[in-house]
């Protein structure tokens, strides 16, 4: 017996319509006197769904949350509209995964997907992923890729790629390599599909 309560479950309903409002779960299911895993469910805009969930799971028994689950519906379409997920699986008790999407269109599709991965240890991120759709065709339209190899908070490789013609195929790629590690790219790679034929027709390399 550690004089702690294991399990704390929290419900409220400020907004008096029968519905809880607030929710509030806390586990402490490793027995360390800490809460391991935390559910937080919010109803703010008084539809009887939750808008926001918080979950937030300790599964290093090192007194952080690990990994982060932040889901919010600010549409008042009873879908997520914003996700946020952060991990820490290097147990430096910094977020090593965060990965955030955006539904600003809508159409329960993410339009926005931001991936960022750390690594190495040096609280930077050192792949980085950015996904739009603009276009609303639930196809990624521009596509951003990021990496830092070299473990020096700059990237080293950059990859950008376009979805102009509205094909759901790149129309337009363009690739950076700095390998000289002098923080300017000493590559450039950049291909053009402009017959809409899903080839490249103009290859620019420069070195």
């Amino acid at each position: 017996m550690d004089a702690q309560p294991d399990i704390w479950l929290l419900k409220l309903d400020v907004l008096q319509d029968a519905q809880p409002d607030i929710w509030l779960l806390k586990l402490d299911v490793l027995q360390d006197a800490q809460h391991d895993i935390w559910l937080l469910k919010l109803d703010v805009l008084q539809d009887a769904q939750p808008d926001i969930w918080l979950l937030k799971l300790d599964v290093l028994q090192d007194a952080q949350p690990d990994i982060w689950l932040l889901k919010l519906d600010v549409l008042q379409d009873a879908q997520p509209d914003i996700w946020l997920l952060k991990l820490d699986v290097l147990q430096d008790a910094q977020p090593d995964i965060w990965l955030l999407k955006l539904d600003v269109l809508q159409d329960a599709q993410p339009d926005i997907w931001l991936l960022q991965l750390g690594s190495h240890q040096d609280a930077q991120p050192d792949i980085w992923l950015l996904k739009l759709d603009v276009l609303q065709d639930a196809q990624p339209d521009i596509w951003l890729l990021k990496l830092d190899v070299l473990q020096d908070a700059q990237p080293d490789i950059w990859l950008l790629k376009l979805d102009v013609l509205q094909d759901a195929q790149p129309d337009i790629w363009l690739l950076k390599l700095d390998v000289l590690q002098d923080a300017q790219p000493d590559i450039w790679l950049l291909k053009l599909d402009v017959l809409q034929d899903a080839q490249p027709d103009i290859w620019l390399l420069q070195l």
